[in-house]
């Protein structure tokens, strides 16, 4: 899968190196030459911009055999730059193949097919972007399942399109989420499932456990505002550039957000004010209170608020 092309190829894994550099050798006796494309013809000057199918796709693979669409290729379609609005899709489409196993195309046109065996597109399109990773894999049942990491989604959807399973993921790259929590960095870059008679659960105990998230009610389901003071673990870190720190107050309070270098010295106050119950957040982009960047190193973040305080620990590099 080229995502750069827009295109899924198809190559002779059966050549040796030196093969790969000529057109011929290997089982197709074409050597490294691509033996078959799909998604952007344009790509190799044939056809127009209208016929391109995929864009900036993932995780290309050929439907297993005693599945729905043996031998059919299927993609996670990103969407990214697709003309009439970018939004994600499932695309499955069949390659042209004769008996013999060779792919086949009319001299001056493009690889076939002209359209896709079939798609799944959601009601409301934009509900399903990823434009970075993305996977999908066709299943035992015949439904198909997918995952949308910018959206930290995995969906099974029908042929018919009906969504049958939802999940969002709850861990962030700092662990498991608190359930109410803001769904920050908690991608997923590619899902797969496995039957309960997969070979690799043997021996295992598949009785289900208690949910990953932490389920404790953080918040008043009336007012949505916090039971207790708060400070989370900052994001990104390490760091560079930056990093954002979130903090929740269950009641209005003065509060102070100051940063100390390793030894304990006042390197920059982000916040010092009056500050409503609620959840929040401050940015620090790693300089002092004089505008001078940070060295690389160990810093301390400190939450203050009435009689609450919380330090924690960061890393920047530079």
């Amino acid at each position: 899968s080229s995502r750069v092309f827009n295109e899924v190829w198809v190559i002779d894994h059966s050549t040796s190196t030196e093969a790969t550099a000529s057109h011929s050798g290997g089982n197709s006796g074409m050597g490294g030459d691509i033996l078959y494309r799909w998604g952007n013809p344009i790509s190799y000057q044939v056809g127009a911009a209208d016929n391109q199918k995929l864009f900036s796709q993932h995780n290309a693979q050929w439907i297993e055999e005693g599945l729905n669409g043996a031998g059919n290729i299927l993609v996670f379609n990103n969407g990214s730059d697709r003309p009439e609005g970018v939004y994600s899709s499932l695309d499955e489409f069949t390659p042209p193949v004769d008996e013999s196993g060779q792919y086949t195309m009319d001299p001056g046109s493009a690889y076939g097919p002209a359209d896709y065996a079939w798609s799944y597109i959601p009601e409301v399109p934009d509900d399903f972007y990823s434009p970075r990773w993305g996977g999908t894999m066709r299943l035992p049942n015949g439904n198909t399942i997918t995952c949308s990491s910018d959206q930290s989604k995995i969906i099974e959807v029908t042929a018919e399109g009906e969504v049958v399973w939802e999940y969002i993921n709850p861990v962030s790259e700092n662990g498991p989420l608190n359930q109410g929590d803001v769904l920050l960095e908690n991608y997923i870059g590619r899902v797969e499932k496995y039957g309960e008679d997969y070979p690799g659960f043997n021996g295992k105990d598949l009785t289900p456990g208690l949910p990953i998230e932490n389920t404790t009610i953080n918040v008043d389901n009336e007012t949505n505002i916090p039971l207790k003071f708060s400070l989370f673990d900052n994001y990104p870190n390490p760091f560079n550039a930056g990093t954002k720190i979130r903090f929740e107050l269950a009641k209005s309070a003065h509060t102070m957000m100051n940063i100390y270098d390793i030894t304990g010295k006042l390197v920059h106050t982000l916040l010092n004010d009056t500050v409503q119950a609620g959840s929040h957040e401050v940015f620090w982009n790693g300089q002092n209170s004089s505008g001078k960047y940070m060295s690389s190193g160990i810093y301390l973040y400190e939450l203050r608020a009435d009689d609450f305080s919380v330090t924690k620990r960061m890393l920047l590099l530079k």
